[in-house]
């Protein structure tokens, strides 16, 4: 009965309705957001102490039905490493009082005083959220035992309300309460040498997943896969399309990485023997398929359409190169820069 009743309210939606709660599936489309998903590593509040200069240092004593009591709010902005990328930070403070007191709704005021509904969020927005996220919640997570001082939540919003570029421009922060109480907050224009990103490299993650190549070298490239095995092992397998001698090979090797890691080191092989895999199963053994180490490739994430690599295959006397690599695909339902 339930699906019935889903698949009425979907046919009784209009299209263009309907196209968004499509892209929201998982899986079908990365969901809306000012702020690239590879930006953030770890969730602010458990992550970030307020900057000791912030753009602003405000008390406000709020008087709601729901609870009273004195709230510290400071503001600054995170880099990304993603080029004229930030993620405006808030940090909420309940210094006295109930933490039934609400957060605040949260609207955008653009240069040319347009004012964008925003909203509040721990992580960046996904299509998965609520528009204003935890606006108008109660204050009651301020106690979390992960906290470094705190609550600090993200503002972000999709590009239907504001670019990307005026995001990152000068712009005013309006908080409103339900009991009508108000603040305005300046945020400078994003300043890559003041707003440092959460980590000075970024750290390896699985948005990293998918297939990059290197310009010049045309119809070959790199495939990714970085995964987990709980309850707290990541691996990468690393498949390289490439040639030798004009004869199309594979390159093979995976690893293991500390979470956290900004780089991480794998061993390659190259593969011979086995056959097509049209043939029946049982055609070959494993033991026939001969494996011969080539050397190493070490990965660097620069940001998320971005690795750089130091490839030493000098134990085998194919030398040791840099190579830049860049996305070709994006991941769908997991892009780490649905921004660019």
């Amino acid at each position: 009965m339930k699906s019935i009743l889903a698949a009425a309210v979907l046919l009784a939606a209009s299209s263009a309705n309907a196209q968004h709660l499509l892209r929201d599936l998982p899986n079908n489309f990365t969901g809306a957001s000012v702020i690239p998903y590879g930006c953030l590593t770890v969730v602010p509040t458990a992550r970030d102490l307020p900057l000791e200069a912030p753009f602003a240092d405000e008390r406000i004593t709020v008087v709601d039905p729901a609870g009273s009591g004195v709230v510290r709010i400071r503001t600054w902005r995170i880099g990304c490493h993603e080029p004229n990328a930030s993620a405006i930070a808030v940090n909420f403070l309940l210094e006295s009082g109930s933490d039934a007191i609400p957060y605040p709704r949260v609207r955008i005021v653009t240069p040319d005083f347009q004012r964008r509904n925003a909203g509040l969020f721990h992580f960046s927005r996904t299509g998965f959220y609520l528009p204003d996220g935890a606006s108008y919640s109660a204050m009651n997570d301020q106690g979390l035992a992960t906290a470094v001082e705190g609550v600090t939540l993200i503002v972000d919003t999709d590009e239907g309300a504001i670019s990307k570029v005026d995001y990152n421009r000068n712009l005013v922060l309006e908080l409103d309460w339900p009991s009508s109480q108000f603040l305005e907050l300046q945020i400078p224009a994003f300043d890559e040498d003041r707003d440092l990103p959460q980590f000075a490299a970024p750290v390896f993650n699985g948005r990293y997943t998918g297939q990059w190549i290197i310009q010049g070298l045309p119809r070959q490239g790199m495939a990714l896969q970085v995964a987990e095995m709980p309850p707290d092992r990541n691996f990468v397998f690393v498949t390289f399309y490439t040639y030798m001698d004009g004869v199309p090979v594979w390159v093979v090797g995976n690893a293991d990485f500390a979470i956290g890691a900004t780089a991480v080191v794998v061993d390659l092989w190259i593969l011979n023997g086995g056959e097509f895999f049209t043939e029946h199963p049982g055609s070959y053994d494993r033991e026939d398929v001969v494996q011969e180490r080539l050397g190493t490739i070490t990965l660097w994430p620069r940001q998320c359409n971005i690795i750089d690599s130091e490839i030493d295959f000098a134990a085998s006397g194919l030398g040791t190169v840099n190579r830049r690599f860049e996305r070709l695909i994006r991941i769908a339902g997991y892009d780490c820069d649905q921004t660019r």
